[in-house]
């Protein structure tokens, strides 16, 4: 094989493995939001997840600098939607997006739609000013609940058929398990 043909399929490769990448540009909060208006919950997020960029593509894609752009994007568009007159400052900033880079690299653009939507909506109280360990905390929450569906998911197809039926094997272990639940 040519080098030329073997750099061919590596480009061939590399695109196919981020289908995902898109202009920086349509990652901003009124892109998304009106991309995914109707992406309102933790089970739509779940549901598109393999086809929006988690955190971790986009800082791969476009740099750690932009992820974090974004990130504070949502930051400021929040601010706007309360329009306190305390805001937040460069470090608070700087300090979340970093977070959710560092610790939440999986969460992908629906999530953090869902998030940011669920912050407007009133999940927490701000008191006057946005407050970063709330966001943060709204994060977490948000994070063990999408970890929790993807594990019940994941599950869920693992005692199914290839039909996605559970099988008669695996129902009457289901039916234990949830009595055992459900019976403390």
């Amino acid at each position: 094989m040519k080098l030329s043909q073997a750099l061919a399929k590596r480009q061939e490769a590399q695109t196919a493995i981020t289908p995902l990448v898109r202009p920086f540009e349509m990652l901003s909060p009124a892109v998304v939001r009106r991309e995914m208006a109707s992406v309102t919950d933790l089970a739509a997020a779940v549901r598109i997840a393999g086809q929006v960029p988690a955190l971790a593509v986009v800082g791969k894609e476009y740099g750690r600098d932009k992820a974090e752009l974004m990130i504070k994007a949502y930051l400021f568009d929040l601010e706007d939607y309360f329009d306190f007159d305390k805001k937040m400052n460069e470090a608070q900033l700087d300090f979340i997006a970093s977070r959710m880079l560092d610790k939440y690299y999986g969460l992908t653009t629906a999530d953090i739609h869902v998030i940011f939507g669920q912050l407007k909506s009133g999940v927490c109280e701000f008191y006057g000013r946005i407050h970063p360990d709330a966001v943060l905390r709204e994060v977490d929450r948000y994070w063990e609940e999408r970890c929790a569906a993807f594990a019940e998911q994941s599950y869920y197809a693992s005692v199914s058929d290839k039909g996605g039926n559970i099988t008669s094997k695996h129902a009457a272990e289901e039916l234990a398990r949830l009595e055992k639940k459900f019976r403390g």
